[in-house]
């Protein structure tokens, strides 16, 4: 399975694609991590009830979830405006 997602990710950050094409896949890839991340944790508090524990102790549950998720929404504002200025380029390349 890593050797899935090395050759994946090294497809996905190769130079040979156009950057729209690179960043629909980077945002999928992302996506279906955060996803898996979400279920693997959720089965993890109900199976090895391990909700105990964060409940007398949250802030080792909610700081690395804030980090995580703040990182993820600011990647993906970022990797969007990328993408819009792009589109704006090429249009702009387009109408002239």
């Amino acid at each position: 399975m890593w050797r899935v997602l090395f050759n994946l990710s090294r497809y996905v950050f190769s130079k040979r694609e156009p950057e729209s094409w690179r960043f629909s896949a980077v945002t999928l890839i992302t996506t279906v991590v955060t996803v898996l991340f979400g279920f693997v944790f959720f089965f993890a508090l109900i199976y090895l009830n391990i909700m105990p524990f964060f409940l007398k102790h949250p802030f080792v549950f909610y700081v690395p979830l804030f980090i995580f998720f703040s990182w993820f929404f600011f990647y993906g504002v970022k990797q969007f405006k990328k993408f819009v200025d792009e589109l704006e380029s090429e249009k702009n390349k387009s109408s002239r």
